[in-house]
């Protein structure tokens, strides 16, 4: 599935904000006017915040936003580090801006031990995949919410999409029963089980991910289009066998961007370019 985004809709009516999917019915739900509406809806009491705007997204929905700024992490062909082009030094500043400058996105140190959650009612917006669907349902409570497409940025509203394989192993000691398992998987009354019923996760089968059962529902997020968009604009993720240890190596250095170690992206994203791109020109050994 794709990443879309979830706001408090009781937040945004409260602050005489637009909603969201109504202003990207329009083609006006833009970074920037992101960046508004978490200004707006951010809240602080004697000096202490009482509620934010949203969050730094984790890896890898910050690729998201890497891509509608018009960069990239990767290149998987040339097996090299992307980190310094323009457009992803543009989309981590946006980031930084929105918790150091705007302080409407928590700090680490604000954030720690789910101090500011969007299932608590203290942020308005996040963004993650529909995996977080069935939780939302369970504990958001007290505030009505919904879901909308990314905003778009410079290079459009690109997003990332991911998937969950069914593998049959080479030496298998049964393989016509895996084989029997994997269609179950995919057939059309397993998935309207699990997405269009439980909304486990978004629908491999067009027969479902476009069929009024799944589209519509009697529960929130209610414009599940959006994630329909949102795979249809998606690239998948720059997943190669060193995928974990360059996103590690990545993160430990963003990590001193957002908790205020250092403030010049550049500087960040090129040191960690390097180690990623020493990573990347190892055998993997597999």
């Amino acid at each position: 599935g794709g990443i879309a985004m979830y706001y408090n809709k009781t937040m945004f009516r409260e602050a005489g904000l637009e909603d969201p999917w109504e202003l990207h019915q329009r083609g006006q739900w833009t970074w920037a006017r992101f960046r508004q509406s978490a200004i707006a809806l951010t809240r602080f009491e004697g000096g202490r915040p009482k509620r934010f705007g949203t969050t730094v997204p984790q890896l890898p929905a910050i690729i998201a936003c890497v891509r509608g700024f018009g960069g990239e992490m990767i290149d998987l062909e040339a097996n090299q580090s992307l980190l310094d082009q323009p457009g992803t030094i543009a989309a981590y500043q946006f980031l930084a801006d929105l918790v150091w400058v705007d302080r409407a996105a928590p700090t680490p140190a604000q954030g720690a031990n789910f101090a500011f959650t969007f299932e608590s009612g203290k942020v308005g917006m996040v963004l993650d995949f529909m995996g977080m669907i069935p939780r939302y349902r369970e504990v958001a409570k007290g505030f009505e919410w919904d879901v909308a497409p990314i905003p778009k940025g410079p290079a459009g509203g690109r997003t990332v999409i991911k998937g969950n394989q069914l593998v049959i192993p080479k030496n298998c000691k049964n393989p016509e029963a895996a084989w029997r398992f994997v269609k179950y998987m995919a057939s059309q009354e397993t998935e309207r089980v699990l997405y269009a019923q439980i909304r486990r996760c978004f629908p491999t089968r067009k027969d479902v991910a476009y069929s009024p059962e799944y589209l519509q529902t009697d529960q929130p997020p209610y414009q599940l289009q959006a994630f329909v968009e949102s795979v249809e604009n998606g690239r998948i993720l720059p997943i190669n066998e060193r995928w974990i240890e360059w996103i590690n190596a990545l993160q430990m250095e963003t990590d001193n961007l957002f908790a205020g170690r250092e403030r010049d992206v550049a500087v960040v994203l090129r040191r960690a370019k390097d180690k990623i791109n020493t990573i990347l020109s190892e055998d993997p050994g597999l």
